[in-house]
């Protein structure tokens, strides 16, 4: 989702604005995302690497560290809120928890449906770079209305995906079911979620334009790193959950 490390707040924070010496790029902040993106690419070789075990998972051995590593991508996310200072270190541990995260949930659906992990980052791919030359040639624009309202419906997405996962552990399960285990409800769920993402992409976009803009310090280029990482991420899974109840839906 939408990191709030690349709010506007940030970058006129007296912290951020306090030494403009060394400034913020677009390209630098590009380099630092393609560097957190191959070491995320790396931990989920190493995942493969340790558990695919000749096309038969260890998924007693795995799901602890996806467990694992989904709580500590919480945990980094909530630190880089307040601690938008650490980012380069922060997103170094973000790009491995959610390597580990993403090698075991990959595992799982390619063993279910062979090649799909693949076609989800193709998609994936093709909307980070169809969205970037929409605003890079300004056919889309993200003005201070439409930026405002993504964060709004992703913080608002988050908090209701929080109270259906909560209440799923009381006796609840169907909700969380209804939204995530398939039919039309979840597809269409699933449709939204990629589509909110996907203005994700557009906010962080604009963020970090607007950081370079203003001169930001240096090491907010890994702040946008990050905050494009975890959308990114974000975007894959929605992708991939998708394709995988579509496939799902056409085996029945």
């Amino acid at each position: 989702m939408s990191s709030p490390l690349l709010t506007s707040e940030a970058w006129t924070n007296p912290e951020v604005a306090a030494n403009r010496a060394d400034v913020m790029t677009i390209e630098g902040t590009a380099i630092k995302t393609g560097i957190l993106t191959l070491i995320m690419a790396v931990a989920i070789g190493v995942m493969w690497d340790q558990f695919w075990n000749d096309g038969n998972p260890n998924l007693r051995g795995m799901m602890p560290w996806a467990i694992g590593a989904g709580l500590a991508s919480l945990a980094i996310g909530v630190i880089g809120c307040f601690a938008p200072r650490y980012s380069m270190v922060l997103g170094f541990a973000m790009a491995v928890v959610e390597g580990i995260f993403l090698g075991v949930i990959t595992m799982l659906v390619h063993t279910q449906y062979p090649g799909l992990p693949l076609l989800a980052a193709v998609f994936t791919l093709a909307t980070l770079v169809g969205t970037l030359i929409l605003y890079g040639t300004r056919i889309v624009r993200t003005s201070p209305a439409f930026v405002k309202g993504v964060m709004i419906a992703t913080g608002a997405l988050g908090l209701g995906m929080l109270v259906v996962w909560g209440l799923s552990l009381i006796g609840f399960g169907e909700l969380y079911s209804t939204l995530r285990g398939g039919g039309p409800i979840a597809i269409g769920f699933s449709v939204l979620c990629i589509v909110l993402a996907t203005f994700n992409l557009l906010v962080d976009f604009h963020h970090i334009e607007e950081g370079a803009k203003q001169r930001a310090p240096k090491w907010m280029e890994w702040a946008g790193a990050l905050g494009l990482l975890v959308t990114m991420v974000w975007l894959y899974i929605e992708i991939l959950r998708l394709l995988q109840m579509l496939r799902g839906s056409s085996d029945e």
